[in-house]
């Protein structure tokens, strides 16, 4: 589990490296957090909370693909906080209300049609870290897809920071970043489905050398 100080450090750091200097049109204010609270009737945790204040208005972090909502979308369904929903709103993800006021709470995931949660086996930090990797490999300009081994993983890992959660407790979905790249990896048997984004051609072919990734698309 990461404390609140490292996820701010890890957090700051990936937007910042990935997206570039955060604006502050890109941070909510403590008023707009402080009337989604009124509204839900619920006091968020501190890692949403931190999220929020450094750049839960960044366009590109919010809805490079999913929808990572802002305070004003908040939503209470089936006794959880709704905070992020697919892009085609075919399943969402959210924390139970019983969990909301702890710090760091696991994520839970529902589907549409459907009023069962399942687990997606990670607390919020690491769950919001990687959604933003994938948001980044979807709102980017230069990117690459390259399917690699667990063996070429593991030099990514050691090699970037990471965040790491298994989907329903099934699998394995990464999220890494650094040198202005960042990378959404996804477990496919004996080898990983990687997504790599950048800003510029010059940035991602720069960290394909270094790390010896050939696209594949």
């Amino acid at each position: 589990m990461i404390d609140r100080e490292e996820f701010i450090e890890l957090l700051e750091d990936l937007v910042s490296s990935v997206f570039g200097p955060v604006k502050a049109m890109d941070r909510i204010s403590e008023k707009g957090i402080l009337e989604a609270e009124d509204r839900v009737k619920l006091k968020l945790p501190s890692i949403l909370l931190e999220y929020y204040r450094f750049v839960g208005n960044h366009p590109q972090v919010s809805e490079g693909m999913n929808h990572l909502l802002k305070p004003p979308a908040l939503y209470l369904r089936n006794g959880g906080l709704i905070f992020q929903e697919e892009n085609q709103k075919y399943y969402f993800c959210g924390i139970l209300a019983v969990d909301v006021s702890k710090s760091d709470p696991p994520v839970m995931q529902g589907n549409c049609g459907e009023t069962t949660w399942y687990p997606e086996g990670t607390q919020l930090s690491s769950h919001l870290l990687a959604s933003i990797c994938w948001q980044a490999c979807n709102a980017l300009p230069a990117l690459a897809h390259v399917s690699v081994s667990t063996e070429q993983m593991s030099l990514l890992k050691k090699g970037l920071r990471s965040s790491n959660f298994g989907a329903e407790l099934e699998g394995d979905t990464t999220g890494l970043w650094g040198d202005g790249v960042a990378v959404a990896a996804f477990a496919k048997g004996d080898a990983y489905d990687v997504y790599l984004a950048a800003r510029t051609k010059e940035l991602l072919d720069d960290f394909r050398i270094r790390f010896g990734i050939s696209a594949i698309g």
